[in-house]
């Protein structure tokens, strides 16, 4: 006999019938108490039919179940190893960034002493943007190149064996390519074959030999760069002739023929130059040629720059090595009034003399290997008041003070390396209000002044030393007083692993890049590096850490510290530093639907709730979970399109509507509402509710008065 249907349950599952719940091993007075019980309903009732579905079925990870915008926005705040970190963590991920351009654009595939023929297949070959075959033998890629080869930008070869045919033969398979770089290469053959193609999107080449088939295949270049011998001339004038429309940067030497050529190129307008050997006259008369270089590097003597400078009116940047083996004293700044950027080097450290340097629009300055005179460096530093930027490398001074007694009110990064003085001492007179950066490499500076300094930036964020003796642990330990460092690298300095204890413990906040020989090995293996003379640390700040999770959906981060050992001997503890992430599978934007249960517990909220970085909802994840029906790109949806071909011809090109009928739409709750125009009315008091209401619907909807 049957049992009543009073005893039935329905079944949650997707067959919704009602069954007996001795049918899953429970007994009447069992089910009576669950079905009477006063507690709310969360008890989901499953037939065996049921239940032996949902166990066949895999579960997932509702934590994972996130959108792919949502990781391709995560994973842009990568950097190229870690995108190879994710792309190696799960398929699922590596389809994300296999998929996505903008991920993968960094990518790129080296192919190192390789024999490349009819049998070469990679394995696992990445598709990458940019491609680099080192010392490697070339005969054929005809299998696996033109599928690879589509997708690349940039394509180098070093050292590598390979016929012109071939080369070409690849070429062909690359319409994409932007820059192309064939150096040192040593050519099987050098015949040239009939092409039917032409790379259009290339702009840069650095090569070693230029043949005549270039002027076809590279009709667009902007960059180019060339190392040859004295019998290739004509070729690369030749090659210059076919792209001086769209020529702008060249790096060559130049030779007396090359500027009788380039003298008849009309169409010829350089922004930049760089001449590494050349003569003065020679180079004096390539910016006569070329009025329109804006920036100039070569070797040269004043006398030379400054007929430069007559020349190139519009120059605004100039690297410069100077000739000279004698004391100088430079004039050519003088007459380079729009100058932003000035670096000069010297073949030997000489004597130089700055007095004639000044410049409201310089920006960058930089110099290396020179002796500066007496006070001439603080008179220059002065003259430049719009100074931003400023590097000395192996040069001698007086003293410290030549530097910083000087104005330095706008300057932002200032490098030193290998810096001597005469006179240890320091002077800093002023504050250094703009200064946001600051490396010191190879600098005898002490302690105390090096913090006399600091303390003169309230702005600098980035501090970095290389190889300096004075940093040592002491010197960390007094960081607290330099709140606004955000970045510290400290590299080969004296400092041990009491200083990398410091710095987790106090300054957690800062990025640190630390190599030192002083760490114990010990902690190397700790933290699993390859190198046992080199330690590499980086204390990426938390709320960095969290920021492109905070940006797309909401999150909770917490940390801890666990002591794991401590060696009363040394007096060394060792720590575990844990970081967690919890993460709501509700992307920001999202509209999440409130079940009924829910709704009625959180107080009668919407039950469509638009969420932003924060949760806005008590226990997403409890006995009532929410919903997600819809993200904002499903908010909008594709109604109509209608296909405009370029190459088919319409009916009536010329034709258009002459009439557009559009069904206006009166709300009735906005009638009330004040209009442009009052109408006059002898007594408005005088008008009941309903003699108002029944005038404006008149006014409203007669064709006439309105």
């Amino acid at each position: 006999m049957n049992p009543p249907t009073a005893i039935e349950v329905p079944c949650n599952g997707p067959c919704r019938k009602r069954f007996h719940p001795a049918a899953v091993n429970m007994d009447q007075v069992t089910a009576s108490l669950l079905l009477t019980s006063a507690r709310p309903a969360g008890l989901l009732w499953l037939c065996p039919e049921c239940h032996q579905r949902g166990e066949l079925q895999p579960r997932s990870d509702s934590g994972t179940d996130l959108p792919p915008e949502l990781w391709i926005t995560i994973f842009r705040y990568l950097n190229t190893r870690s995108m190879l970190r994710v792309r190696s963590t799960c398929r699922c991920w590596k389809d994300i960034v296999d998929q996505n351009k903008c991920l993968r654009k960094d990518f790129s595939v080296g192919f190192e002493g390789k024999t490349m023929d009819e049998h070469f297949q990679p394995e696992n070959l990445l598709q990458a943007t940019q491609a680099v075959l080192f010392k490697s033998t070339i005969t054929s890629v005809n299998g696996w190149w033109p599928l690879f080869g589509a997708e690349l930008t940039n394509l180098h070869l070093s050292s590598c064996e390979i016929a012109l045919p071939v080369l070409l033969g690849m070429l062909r398979h690359t319409p994409n390519l932007t820059s192309l770089g064939p150096g040192s290469i040593n050519y099987a053959s050098v015949e040239e074959v009939e092409i039917d193609f032409r790379l259009e999107k290339l702009e840069h080449l650095n090569c070693d030999e230029v043949f005549d088939i270039y002027e076809r295949i590279f009709p667009r270049l902007r960059k180019l760069e060339l190392s040859y011998e004295q019998e290739d001339d004509e070729s690369v004038c030749r090659l210059l002739q076919s792209v001086q429309e769209t020529l702008k940067f060249l790096f060559c030497e130049i030779t007396p023929f090359m500027l009788e050529q380039m003298a008849l190129m009309d169409r010829l307008r350089l922004t930049e130059a760089v001449v590494p050997i050349a003569d003065g006259d020679q180079v004096v008369q390539l910016s006569r040629i070329q009025p329109t270089i804006e920036k100039f590097r070569a070797t040269a003597s004043n006398e030379a720059l400054c007929k430069i400078a007559r020349n190139l009116t519009n120059l605004k940047e100039i690297s410069v090595v100077l000739e000279e083996l004698e004391n100088l004293e430079p004039t050519f700044p003088a007459e380079m009034p729009q100058l932003t950027l000035l670096h000069l080097e010297g073949l030997e450290e000489i004597s130089l003399n700055l007095k004639h340097f000044k410049g409201a629009n310089l920006i960058n300055l930089k110099f290396e290997l020179f002796r500066f005179t007496k006070d001439s460096l603080r008179t220059c530093l002065t003259n430049y008041p719009n100074l931003l930027e400023l590097e000395l490398g192996n040069c001698s001074l007086e003293s410290w003070s030549d530097i910083f007694e000087a104005r330095l009110e706008s300057l932002r990064r200032l490098s030193l390396w290998n810096v001597k003085v005469a006179q240890n001492v320091m002077n800093v007179p002023r504050n250094l209000p703009c200064l946001n950066e600051l490396k010191l490499s190879l600098c005898n500076i002490s302690a105390d002044m090096l913090v006399e300094l600091l303390l003169r930036c309230p702005r600098l964020e980035k501090l970095a030393f290389n190889v300096m003796d004075t940093i040592d642990n002491e010197f960390v330990r007094g960081l607290g007083r330099f709140p606004q460092l955000k970045q510290l690298t400290i590299h080969y300095c004296a400092i041990t692993y009491e200083a990398l204890e410091l710095i987790v413990e106090n300054h957690s906040h800062l990025i640190v890049d630390i190599r030192s020989k002083y760490i114990p090995d010990t902690t190397l293996s700790m933290l699993n590096l390859e190198s046992k003379k080199l330690l590499s640390v980086c204390l990426k700040r938390l709320k960095g850490l969290a920021r492109p999770w905070t940006a797309v959906m909401p999150v909770k981060v917490t940390n801890s510290k666990k002591l794991i050992s401590h060696d009363i001997h040394s007096n060394s503890y060792n720590y575990k530093y844990s970081y967690a992430l919890d993460v709501v599978p509700i992307s920001k934007g999202s509209l999440v639907f409130l079940g009924k249960k829910l709704h009625k517990t959180l107080g009668y909220i919407s039950p469509i709730t638009k969420e932003a970085n924060a949760i806005h909802l008590i226990d997403p994840s409890g006995r009532v979970p929410s919903r997600r029906f819809a993200t904002p790109s499903k908010w909008w949806f594709l109604m109509d399109v209608e296909i405009v071909r370029d190459n088919v011809k319409k009916k009536f090109p010329h034709a258009i509507l002459e009439l557009l009928l559009v069904k206006k739409y009166y709300d009735k709750s906005l009638r009330k509402q004040s209009r442009n125009w009052n109408a006059n009315l002898t007594d408005v008091g005088a008008l009941d509710t309903d003699i108002e209401a029944d005038y404006n619907e008149f006014l409203e909807e007669d064709p006439e008065m309105r």
